[in-house]
């Protein structure tokens, strides 16, 4: 008997056509954590929801950006840092506390400094410009946010970052 009989691959048409006999999934779980890692995120009438699976505990907790953070971040502002005047003015910008924000300058993304709801370890979220302009846009659709606030505080974002704010 030849070798070619012997070791003949029962296998190769799976293969060929999937790529494996696991198609797109690999042995090393990377599919799977890839899923398991994906933020899934909702346009609200709050703004954006987001959630991502903290790495500490598993769960899978809800970060809202609301709409005046995501204008902020629009124009490359810290939410926090271009609002707090106003919410010391006693001005009601937002419907939750202010939070602060940071920004990753290797990704060119924003994150909230935010807590898992269940153990207290840090959730981080990012968030591009094209994410914000997207879910304001989504919002305004959905009539969950007036074009006159979006512009009212698209005009005070824009002109706090002219000044170098």
């Amino acid at each position: 008997m030849s070798d070619e009989k012997r070791f003949k691959d029962y296998w190769s048409d799976i293969s060929e056509k999937q790529q494996g006999i696991f198609g797109e999934a690999s042995l090393d779980g990377t599919s799977a954590m890839n899923e398991y890692n994906q933020a899934k995120t909702t346009v609200t009438p709050d703004g954006l929801e987001i959630r991502v699976h903290c790495e500490n505990c598993g769960r899978q907790p809800a970060v809202t950006a609301e709409f005046p953070e995501l204008i902020a971040i629009k124009y490359g502002l810290q939410p926090h840092v271009a609002y707090g005047p106003l919410i010391a003015q006693g001005r009601k910008i937002l419907q939750g506390q202010a939070t602060a924000w940071g920004f990753d300058p290797a990704k060119k993304m924003w994150f909230p400094d935010a807590k898992c709801s269940g153990c207290g370890w840090p959730v981080r979220p990012l968030i591009s410009v094209g994410e914000a302009e997207a879910a304001i846009r989504a919002g305004q659709g959905s009539g969950w946010i007036p074009l006159a606030v979006v512009e009212q505080l698209s005009k005070y974002c824009f002109d706090l970052k002219s000044r170098g704010g």
